[in-house]
């Protein structure tokens, strides 16, 4: 199946502490409809994505809302050429079931782009 990759961007309902390289705290993200994390489905709502680094170097977002106690969101840190304006969730789309795509960070040339590993 193609992957519609969403020209969602949530950038109005972000609130992020990372900038200029520095420690990344909690993001706050609206979601705009239903995304599936795993095997577990967000309902439209509020959620707070927590960075998680392990020993080992793998990334993860722990994800939390009003009614989620926490879910294990995979990401891979990339680079980018250009810098991030804003800092923006993007979604994407398969078949009707929207994921997580990509968070960019203000003023970082740097992105992460969910998926499971």
């Amino acid at each position: 199946m193609n992957k519609l990759f969403s020209g969602i961007i949530i950038t109005g309902f972000l609130a992020a502490g990372a900038m200029f390289a520095a420690p990344l705290n909690d993001i706050t993200v609206t979601i705009p409809h239903d995304v599936t994390v795993g095997s577990t489905i967000l309902p439209v709502g509020t959620y707070t994505l927590s960075p998680m680094e392990m020993s080992d170097g793998a990334e993860y977002f722990v994800v939390r809302g009003e009614k989620i106690e926490g879910v294990i969101l995979p990401a891979q840190k990339s680079d980018d050429i250009t810098t991030a304006k804003t800092t923006a969730v993007t979604f994407s789309e398969d078949g009707g079931t929207w994921h997580f795509g990509k968070l960019s960070l203000e003023g970082e040339q740097m992105y992460y782009e969910f998926g499971e590993k």
